[in-house]
């Protein structure tokens, strides 16, 4: 028969026997698995429809100013 005397902390886990040897468990807890992370990673950087919009609408501009300044310049 072995008692063993069990803490837990958030980096270790310390388990110690009758003679009081110790055995240090060190574990990480990943809240996230690999699919999860890339899916965030996804949402975070694709545009979504207004930037998209905000994005079409300054390249319209540029467009035009440009447009104007030619058939400025042309005649």
């Amino acid at each position: 028969f072995i008692l063993l005397n069990i803490t837990n902390s958030s980096t270790q886990v310390s388990i110690s026997g009758f003679n009081n040897s110790a055995l240090f468990i060190t574990y990480k807890h990943n809240s996230q698995s690999d699919a999860q992370a890339s899916v965030v990673t996804i949402q975070n950087t694709v545009l979504d429809s207004f930037e998209l919009g905000v994005i079409a609408l300054i390249v319209l501009a540029a467009v035009l100013i440009l447009g104007v300044l030619f058939k400025l310049g042309s005649q």
